[in-house]
């Protein structure tokens, strides 16, 4: 009777042995192709099946090509030790599906990490791109983001850019950027109606910006975002910052609402607010250029304007 268990004793401990939950790339040698096993720690191919989680590390090779392979993963991760820092780019013509764990970054504070997709990919589960311990770091996606699912953008309250620059994401689920100090950078306009994009760097879904983050454009890039943004992720008085860059007006179309408790924009950079807005905290412009196209445009609350050019294509509010 005893043979049997140990026999289905061992083919157990087989299929566990040949389970990976985490792979690490090394690449360079002998060149930057996901497919080539040599390029793996280990000397082994990841079962690429959505299981595992994809790390980097001091040792890896920043560049990993998906020329001709799609690539599976639950979470992507870089782990910086040395205090060198790292920057990665996943790039070539096949896209990169991302389960639950999303991105983390872990590293030594004051080091500067960044992850860049330069392939199309796709959301297989609602997820977090957060840092963790690093004062400097950014992700940026350059290619389509697609699925039925939503990103949350998490600082940990470092310094840290988010930037989404194809304007053909479908993703569905929204972004939200937590509270910290996090700037989120739209590269381009969206598609379709306000309040209704059939395509945008931020999806087809609202934008959650918490306390103390901003929303701006690329350098010398108008830009308009049609999702609508919601103001707070729980703070009681949350305060954000719109403003597109040198050259680059930051138009919003679709409505700007609070959230939980009254929240307040700060207008630092060119603005063009044609929605129609719903948030109750005021409005402070700093040294800029706002331009206000609809009665509501600046919601509820007070006026406040310091050193700014004011245009209003609608009625003028007062001022303070």
């Amino acid at each position: 009777l005893g043979l049997p268990v140990l026999a289905s004793v061992s083919i157990l401990a087989a299929g566990t042995m040949s389970a990976q939950t985490t792979v690490t790339w090394g690449g360079g040698l002998p060149n930057d192709r996901f497919g080539v096993a040599a390029n793996w720690l280990g000397g082994v191919l990841p079962l690429n099946d959505g299981t595992e989680t994809l790390q980097f590390t001091d040792y890896s090779d920043s560049l990993l090509d998906l020329a001709s392979t799609r690539a599976h993963f639950e979470a992507i991760s870089l782990q910086e030790a040395n205090y060198g820092g790292m920057s990665v780019d996943i790039r070539g013509g096949h896209p990169l599906s991302l389960g639950s764990g999303g991105v983390s970054m872990s590293g030594n504070y004051g080091t500067y990490l960044s992850l860049t997709f330069d392939v199309p990919v796709t959301l297989l589960a609602d997820q977090v791109w957060d840092s963790e311990g690093v004062m400097y770091s950014a992700i940026t996606a350059n290619r389509a983001i697609s699925g039925n699912y939503g990103l949350t953008l998490d600082a940990g309250g470092n310094i840290q850019t988010f930037t989404f620059n194809s304007r053909h994401s479908t993703f569905t689920g929204g972004v939200t950027v937590l509270a910290g100090n996090t700037t989120l950078v739209v590269g381009a306009s969206g598609r379709g109606a306000a309040s209704a994009p059939t395509s945008s760097p931020l999806g087809t879904g609202a934008l959650t910006l918490g306390n103390g983050t901003t929303l701006t454009t690329p350098s010398g890039t108008p830009i308009t975002v049609l999702n609508d943004i919601w103001l707070g992720t729980g703070e009681s008085s949350p305060v954000v910052t719109l403003g597109g860059s040198s050259g680059g007006t930051l138009t919003t179309l679709g409505s700007i609402s609070d959230n939980h408790g009254p929240a307040s924009l700060v207008i630092d950079g060119p603005t063009d607010l044609e929605g129609s807005n719903e948030y109750s905290g005021g409005t402070t412009v700093s040294s800029t250029t706002l331009t206000v196209g609809n009665d509501s445009g600046l919601g509820t609350g007070s006026l406040t304007a310091i050193g700014s050019t004011l245009n209003f294509t609608s009625s003028t509010p007062s001022i303070t």
